[in-house]
């Protein structure tokens, strides 16, 4: 719900006693009167200690005793001593319930006109003319102190509050002046009693409310009214956080704001000090916000009642004190009493304006009075002559808000068409609430309709900012969220916290969750709201900080993601899931410190399974307080209904074997496993009495017997085994297991006893499913070989989403293939360009380190790798730091089973090798966070089922990597141009264009011999290389041909540029002597049916032709070449 502010002023014009600065000094008049009437010091005296000590009854009564004595002893009449008497008296009456303003106000002119060449009864006089509303007289006054002091705060003060444009006035004044401290909250609380309507309206006007709270320590008599300005503005700025009041609910709205302490603390001090004095009565109205505000930071009973107490005592009808002791009553439950004190201000004659039918209403519902919200709607109707903006909101969160709770639609109607029969201020307010009572309560519309009579109003300057944000809500609500920001953007300052900006973050951020195409820079723009947000924002919002959360995660920005997960877990450590972020993101930072110092006073015991495995998972995994780790593990586990625990209590046992411990002699809560008369038995040992007294001290082996008294038998018991709690509910899981039909998902099997039948065993258990996985990673390895499928997929397909590993398998295992992009498919580098950046992807990275480290490459440029490539091998050292070792794993399929053996130290071998990887990347490499890619990662987060969430955090981020302005991407991964329906527009670079553009020296025999032998296919094949490794195969040495002649094929180089190189070659094949003519026709029948393999018409007619110009001079060798070229091109023509 909308309201205006609710300012705590008074109504008195104050000016911290008139003299704006930290204080006044009553003493100066009290000396001055001292040194006129010598023969009285000592009553003079104590006076002013008694005015001082806050005692303003005793004070007047001596000030009015001391004026008659004046005048029983004939002193001669004395204006200045009679004006200062006069002013004393003045500010012992501005401290007493029992006179008016007005009659102080009086008293302070009055003393001034007796002495007008008193500076001090001057400047106060200037204030007290406007406590009486003598306009003329106040600002004649300031102008008079202004001639002799230009700078005088006062006057200064006087002359901005009685101006007629108070804005442009605060614009001319002095630097010196309007950027004082007590001027400006002299100002503020001035305006916020009257010309402001709302808080945020204070830009407007320069200022902006800050609070100095190292000038309140002590509360004097001189500082008293700077604190109650202070403590009203402090209260009221809290309680006007937000345009959305609280009314009722579980939860405050200004909850959790550290400035709620601040005030505490600040009205404990001032009630505090004047709570032995003669004015201590005049503290209840702090008194009533101090208890307020402590129900508000811990919901206590005492401060609720109070404030009760207080409410009783204060004034009334006084609807700022009614509207929130009924706040606390509401949270309270008890609307009973919420409703009596609304009736007894409604009988006082107290305002009925619309907040209180707002109230009312809501407590009528809770109540289920609700047929008097009917008639409370009615008569709120009645008493409007005008609906306005405020009005519109509350009849849309008094009434309809209230009232959707219930099916009946039709009352909507009835009630929408009473409210559009009244006159509102104009016209297009009414077609605001018809539209938003259409859309949101009785949900039956036109929806082209609704979104064309928004779009006629929305450009209406009557309407204000609240207005305004409802018709960006409407649009919202109807899936337009960029209509509804384009809206946005013409009415609301970004450089200012206020609920618009707020409204506006969520609706961004609405919109790069949406379906709807997202501008450039949307999720770069959100990041940027958020951070200004949470650094100018005076309270925490657990809403946009949970939003900043994901983003960051998003792309792995961990510094900021520390910061925020920080945040939450500090301010909201209720909610345990943000214990859980802040220990994740230190886990990924490697600060096992802080994880440690944390972990001493986490919790044990978690409600939500869920948190507690991930919890215990980052203790135990990285060995940091694993006995904290591994107790809020059993705490789960030992709950039967804890599956997911149960399971990871047992599968990770071997990282927690320590906790289970066997014992020699038995002690209380050890469990015992004992024979009794030959049967087994189990027992935990927990009391020192009865026949568990008998197994205490017993050690393994030891028999003892006991004899029972009511049967007269005995019985023997021998000790078998003694174990701990942590040992048992292992044991209790497998028996678990070991049922068929448990709720674990997984069951134990019952193994062989002849070890020959083990293998026979694994593949009846095993090998059906294992043929199946098989047949699914040859199909992914077979599409990736043949270009239907791209590096990511194969590796989410085929190697479980491990980036390096697949690498490794592609280029090492001997009838695998690493594919690349071609030559001829990526567009040329332009070396004059020097503003270019070139990015990697997995595919290049794997090739770049290991180019450096075989072939000793050194490379000219700082290559850009993502945030999320680098963290997902340091993911990898992680997983297997904390895996156990293991030298054996085994494939099994229903044809048998196949070992891998691997040698021992292999995790640190394979430590050292990803960290060296690391260590390259930071070397070589600048790491960028892809934060553009935050315009549709969030889109696609509801479908990531069909590509797991490594695979699709690398697919986008080389996507967004290619688009950027000056950046070429290095890849070898053909996904991008397999996904050009989608019209990508893209700045693609295969490596070994990169590599021949700026290290051609360096791409010579031995470099394709290296990308050869890590069967690497789509390269380039120059004579050379092909003559080279042919020689070799000749000579029966190592050599990659057989893959020279598959690199060949058209249908992977499409370079129609081979056809000149391969003729070339076939002249110096059958130039050998030392081959026979049948082993030269074999050789050119391979070399020429791989060429052609998908070579169009007009290739192969030029590939003739090349033949025949280099065969021109060899006519016996050229017959038999184009017998064999046209026997391969057109079988049927062969004999």
């Amino acid at each position: 719900m909308i309201m205006e502010i609710k300012n705590l002023n008074t109504g008195t014009i104050h000016a911290n006693n008139a003299n704006i600065g930290d204080t006044y000094n009553v003493t100066n008049v009290i000396e001055g009167l001292a040194f006129l009437l010598s023969d009285y010091q000592a009553q003079i005296k104590n006076i002013n200690r008694l005015i001082l000590e806050f005692k303003p009854i005793t004070a007047l009564d001596l000030l009015i005793d001391l004026e008659k004595r004046i005048t029983e002893t004939n002193i001669p009449n004395d204006n200045k001593i009679s004006s200062k008497i006069l002013f004393l008296k003045a500010l012992c009456k501005r401290e007493l319930e029992n006179f008016s303003k007005e009659e102080s106000a009086l008293d302070f002119i009055k003393a001034y006109n007796l002495n007008k060449e008193d500076e001090e009864l001057k400047t106060r006089a200037c204030i007290e003319y406007l406590n009486i509303s003598d306009r003329k007289n106040a600002i004649d006054l300031a102008d008079n102190i202004l001639n002799l002091d230009n700078y005088n705060l006062t006057a200064w003060f006087v002359k901005s509050v009685t101006s007629d444009d108070i804005k442009s006035f605060l614009q001319s004044l002095p630097k010196v002046v309007f950027n004082n401290y007590n001027f400006q909250q002299n100002i503020i609380f001035n305006l916020l009693g009257g010309k402001l309507k709302r808080f945020n309206d204070l830009n407007n006007y320069g200022l902006q409310l800050s609070f100095d709270f190292e000038k309140y320590k002590v509360v004097t008599f001189e500082n008293k009214q700077g604190w109650i300005i202070t403590l009203d503005l402090l209260v009221t700025s809290i309680i006007n956080k937000t345009a959305i009041k609280y009314i009722s609910g579980e939860n405050f709205i200004i909850e959790n704001d550290p400035e709620i302490i601040e005030a505490i603390s600040l009205l404990d001090v001032y009630t505090k000090s004047l709570e032995s004095t003669e004015i201590s009565y005049t503290s209840k109205h702090q008194k009533f916000y101090l208890n307020y505000l402590k129900y508000l930071n811990s919901n206590d009973d005492m401060s609720f009642n109070s404030l009760g107490e207080l409410y009783k005592e204060l004034g009334k009808p006084q609807w700022i004190y009614t509207r929130f002791y009924c706040q606390l009553a509401n949270h309270k439950k008890e609307f009973q009493l919420s409703l009596d004190c609304l009736v007894e201000y409604e009988k006082l004659k107290g305002e009925l304006h619309s907040e209180f039918y707002l109230f009312k209403s809501v407590v009528l519902h809770f109540l289920s009075r609700h047929d008097e919200v009917n008639s409370l709607y009615d008569n709120y109707l009645k008493s409007l002559d005008v609906i306005d903006e405020n009005h519109l909101f509350n009849l849309i969160n008094a009434f309809f808000n209230i009232q959707q709770h219930f099916d009946d639609k039709s009352k909507f109607i009835f009630q929408l068409e009473k409210v559009l029969d009244r006159k509102f201020a104009f016209d297009d307010l009414k077609v605001l609430l018809k539209v938003t009572v259409e859309l949101i309560y009785i949900r039956k519309y036109d929806r082209e309709e609704i979104l064309a009579s928004l779009n006629s109003i929305k450009n209406n300057n009557l309407f204000d900012n609240n207005c305004k944000n409802l018709i960006a809500e409407n649009l919202n609500q109807l899936g337009k969220p960029l209509e509804s920001l384009n809206f946005m953007d013409t009415y609301i300052d970004k450089t200012i916290v206020s609920e618009s900006l707020k409204l506006y973050i969520f609706f961004l951020h609405n919109l790069l969750q949406s379906k709807e195409d997202t501008p450039k820079g949307k999720g770069n723009e959100l990041i940027k709201l958020l951070k200004f947000w949470r650094e100018k924002s005076s309270y925490i919002d657990e809403d946009l900080l949970r939003i900043e959360h994901d983003l960051f995660e998003k792309i792995n920005d961990l510094d900021n993601l520390e910061e925020i997960d920080y945040l939450l877990y500090s301010n909201f450590p209720e909610n345990l899931n943000y214990l859980y972020f802040y220990l994740a993101v230190l886990e990924k930072k490697s600060n096992f410190d802080k994880i440690k110092k944390l972990s001493i006073v986490i919790p044990n015991i978690y409600e939500e399974e869920r948190i507690g495995i991930a919890i215990s998972g980052i203790l135990l995994r990285n060995k940091n307080n694993t006995k904290k780790g591994f107790e809020i593990l059993y705490n789960l586990a030992i709950d039967y209904n804890n599956t997911e625990a149960r399971q990871n209590y047992f599968g990770g046992s071997l990282l927690f074997k320590e906790h289970f411990k066997n014992y020699d002699s038995v002690e209380l809560g050890h469990w015992v496993i004992h024979n009794v008369d030959g049967k087994k038995e189990k027992r935990k040992i927990l009391k020192s009495e009865g026949i568990q007294k008998d197994f205490l001290g017993k050690k393994i082996g030891e028999k003892f017997t006991n004899v029972n008294t009511l049967m007269n038998k005995e019985s023997t018991i021998e000790i078998i085994e003694i174990f701990n709690d942590a040992l048992n509910l292992y044991r209790d899981i497998t028996i678990e297991a070991e049922n068929p039909i448990n709720e674990l998902g997984f069951r134990s099997l019952e193994i062989p006893a002849d070890i020959n039948d083990f293998s026979k065993f694994l593949v009846e258990q095993f090998g059906t499913n294992g043929t199946e996985e098989k047949i699914i990673a040859d199909k992914g390895l077979d599409d990736y070989y043949n270009y239907r499928i791209g590096f990511l997929s194969v590796v989410s397909a085929v190697f479980k989403s491990k980036f390096v590993d697949a690498y490794l398998h592609l280029t090492s295992s001997k009838n695998a293939r690493f594919t690349t992009i071609p030559n001829i498919i990526t567009g040329d580098i332009d070396k004059e360009n020097h503003k270019v950046q070139f990015a990697l992807d997995f595919s290049s990275l794997m090739l770049f380190y290991y180019l450096e480290k075989e072939l000793k490459f050194k490379f000219k440029h700082k290559f850009i790798v993502s945030k999320n490539k680098k963290f997902q091998i340091e993911n990898e050292v992680s997983v297997i730091t904390n895996s156990p070792e293991s030298t054996l794993s085994v494939n099994i399929t229903s044809e048998g089973i196949v070992n891998h053996i691997y040698p021992e130290g292999i995790n640190n071998k394979r430590i050292d090798f990803l960290k060296s990887i690391i260590d390259w990347i930071e070397i070589n490499c600048d790491i960028d966070l892809v934060a553009e890619k935050l315009d549709v990662v969030l889109k696609l987060t509801k479908n990531e089922g069909k590509l797991e969430r490594s695979i699709m955090n690398n697919l986008i981020d080389s996507l967004h990597l290619s688009i950027r302005e000056n950046h070429r991407l290095i890849s070898s991964d053909v996904s991008a141009y397999l996904l050009k329906a989608n019209k990508i527009n893209n700045n693609y670079l295969n490596p070994e264009k990169y590599l021949l553009t700026y290290y051609p020296e360096k791409c010579n025999s031995e470099f394709y011999r290296f990308l050869l032998k890590a069967n690497y296919l789509g390269i380039d094949i120059n004579l050379e290389t092909l003559k080279n490794e042919f020689s070799d195969l000749l000579a029966n040495k190592e050599n990659y041909y057989e893959l020279c002649l598959e690199n060949l094929q058209f249908s992977i180089n499409g370079n129609s540029d081979i056809t000149i190189m391969l003729s070339k070659f076939l002249k110096e094949l059958y130039l050998l002597q030392t081959l026979t003519i049948e082993s030269k026709n074999n050789y050119a029948s391979k070399i020429i049916s791989n060429a052609i393999y998908g070579m169009p018409n007009e290739t192969i007619l030029k590939f003739s032709e090349n033949i025949f110009l280099e065969f021109k001079l060899f006519v016996n060798f050229y017959d038999e070449v184009i017998n064999i070229f046209l026997t391969v091109i057109n079988p049927r023509n062969s004999n």
